[in-house]
This record gives structure tokens, sequence and C-alpha cells, in this order.
């Protein structure tokens, strides 16, 4: 299949579909986007796109809004049916995120963090249904981690240990490899809502501490749910991080930044210190540009530095394509679209020590060519730099 699996949208399209993905538009912006919207020629694709990036219920929303809820452009239908699909898709998530709590995580009584997804949605939203939801992750500690899993498989849940081959475990042995050498594992629902057990949410770098994040985890209730989530200037913080990464690939994305931003839950102040202080201080200020860039369609004054015009660029870039194009995206731009502040927690010299003893790591997939008894797993560490080698010749 192509990395391109859609026709790209204008510059105009895209602008628009940024600006309307969002938990509201303002009224000063009304006459700048209704500007757009007489630029849109194919307003199908455009829906075609906002379903496909996860926006279709604040698309349908804002249209209506900008329209005086009288009848909007294009198919009206097909787009409310694309939002209401969404929306009853993040109710069947709902019920997934219940059964698990009460299966795994109260049944163990364990400390816990639920991380993006329903838990932002009813931390920060006013109408916590229009945020499409697919999955659910939540952070526990490494001392906790094998027993959810377990407790997971006990209840009926699959366990898949490598999300690309989509391998599902049913033996002990690859049961113990999937806990030993994944900082996250994904277990299914009896109704197949993958839920993200993690005892680190950052995979590249050891940025966020665990026990940090569990000691300042907040109550919230969500679905029925009373649990804990990351705190909101935690989630504010691994929310930039995280989009940033996958290059704002997402559109329920940049809604969750424009409400975490608009509302009054999150302390800006205090996610700028803490952000300074995980060396995130460059991310956490393209995004904020970022917001104001996208929810305006286009730049409405000359900003202090062009970070957010980076990130509304790539994002624009990314809405054509699927996970491999995002991808190669990422290869294009490297490091220098998220580059770390260099006053992290961590010096620069601590950081890549930490960075090279993680890559020296045996990991799963490596398991799985080789599947090796537990008394001769130490060799998949002098045969790792030799499978890189070979990988790359190949």
């Amino acid at each position: 299949m192509s990395v391109v699996d859609r026709v790209p949208l204008s510059r105009a399209e895209g602008a628009l579909l940024l600006a309307l993905s969002r938990g509201s538009v303002k009224e000063k912006n009304l006459g700048r986007l209704r500007d757009l919207c007489d630029q849109i020629t194919d307003w199908q694709s455009l829906y075609h796109v906002a379903f496909a990036k996860m926006s279709a219920p604040f698309v349908y929303r804002n249209l209506k809004t900008l329209y005086n809820y009288e009848s909007i452009p294009g198919h009206e239908g097909y787009l409310k049916n694309l939002a209401l699909r969404q929306q009853m898709a993040t109710l069947k998530v709902m019920s997934a995120a219940r059964r698990f709590h009460t299966d795994c995580i109260e049944a163990l009584a364990v400390p816990h963090a639920y991380i993006k997804g329903p838990a932002l949605a009813s931390m920060f939203y006013v109408d916590p249904g229009l945020r499409y939801s697919r999955d659910i992750d939540v952070l526990v500690s490494a001392d906790h981690f094998a027993s959810i899993i377990r407790c997971a498989l006990h209840k009926g849940y699959r366990v898949v240990g490598n999300p690309e081959s989509g391998r599902q475990i049913y033996e002990e042995q690859d049961l113990r490899a999937a806990i030993r050498y994944n900082d996250v594992v994904s277990v299914i629902s009896p109704s197949g809502i993958c839920i993200e057990v993690h005892k680190k949410i950052d995979k590249e770098n050891s940025i966020f501490p665990t026990d940090d994040l569990l000691r300042r985890a907040v109550p919230v209730s969500f679905g029925g749910v009373e649990a804990y989530s990351l705190s909101c200037e935690d989630m504010f913080c691994f929310a930039c991080y995280h989009n940033t990464r996958h290059l704002w690939s997402n559109l329920h994305w940049l809604a969750d930044l424009s409400t975490m931003l608009e509302g009054d839950k999150l302390d800006l102040e205090k996610s700028k210190r803490m952000a300074d202080g995980y060396g995130l201080s460059y991310i956490v200020n393209a995004c904020i540009e970022f917001d104001e860039l996208a929810e305006f369609g286009e730049p409405p004054k000359r900003l202090e530095t062009n970070n957010g015009s980076k990130l509304f660029d790539i994002c624009l870039r990314n809405l054509a394509g699927n996970v491999d194009w995002e991808r190669r995206l990422r290869q294009e731009t490297g490091d220098m679209i998220i580059p770390l502040d260099e006053t992290t927690r961590f010096g620069s010299w601590e950081r890549k020590i930490s960075t090279l003893l993680k890559r020296s790591r045996p990991t799963f997939d490596q398991y799985e060519e080789l599947p090796l008894p537990d008394v001769l797993q130490w060799l998949y560490y002098p045969l790792k730099p030799y499978r890189a080698l070979k990988k790359r010749l190949l």
C-alpha cells in the first residue's frame, strides 16, 4: 500500500481542517474561516481526512457553528455519519475501560495513572463525548507491570507481545520475554479494544520518571470509572512531547491542545516550569505557537520564533498519508523538529549514556526471531550489534 493513501488537500483545505479540529471556534476568527470555506472545492475529501485523522465530531460541530446551524457545504449527512461513528466507537472504548479497570487495576489495587484518551477528555472537555478515543493507555510502576499483564491474561484478555507483527502470546516463556523486554504491552479486551499498559511513557528518552508521575497523579472520573490520571501539567507536557514526536498525525490531538490551553484546569506557568525541568521548553513553546496558527488557519501576527510554523507545516504535510508516511516525514525532519533542551533533568552526557544503554537492551522482536530459553537470553546482548549490521546490509 502507498504511504500516501488519500488525495492531498490544498493548503486552504488543510488550514481549514486544522482550524475546525478544536473544541470550538472563536467569534473573532469566523470571518477568516468563512473565507477559507469559500476556497474549498472538494468537501467530501476534506470530510474523509477529518475522519481518518480522528476529528470528524469537532469538524461537524464547528461547521454548524460557522453556518449558523443551517446546512453546511458538501454532503452534510456524510460528515454527520462519520462523526456519529467516531462517537459511538468512543462509547465502546469507555465500556472497555470500565471493565479493564474493574478486572485488573481495582482487583490488584495498583497505583496507576491513565494517559491521554478518555481520561484527558474527562479532565478538560466540557463535552468529553466529542473527543474520539480508539484505545486506552495506563501507566503502572515496573513492580506492578507483570502482575497487571498476567491478571489481564487470566481474565480473558489477549496479550500482544509485538504490535508490529501482531503476535499474540500463549506460552509462559513468551509472556516472560514480553514483560522483560517491553516498556509497553498491549492487551486486547474481549470486545476488541486495545489497552496499552506502560511502565514508561516515553519510549526513546528517559524524560518522564514513572514514580514521579504516579506520585503526582490526580483523581479522574470517566465512563463510570473512578481512577487516577496524570496531573494536568504532566498531561500537557507529555501531550506536547508525544504529539510532536508523531508530527501531529492525528487531529484530535490538536483539539486536546486547544482545549487544555483555553480551559481553566491547566496552570500554564507551572506547566512551563515543569517543561523546563524536563528539557521540553522548546517543544512546549512551539506547541503553544502552533495552536495560535491552527486556530486562525494562518499566522495572525508575527511570532517570536518560527517553531510553531514548522509544526503547522509538518502537520499539513502529514494529512496526506498513513503511519508509513509519518515515518518517512520523521526521517526527513529528524530531531530538528524537536531538539531536547540542554537544561534537562539529565545532563547531556547522562542522556547519551541512558540512550546507549537503552539501545543495547534486547528487544521482543529479537526474541521473536530467535526464541532462546531464559538461561540463554544473555546472548541477545552480543548478538544485537550483529543483527543491526545484518539488517543494514540487507
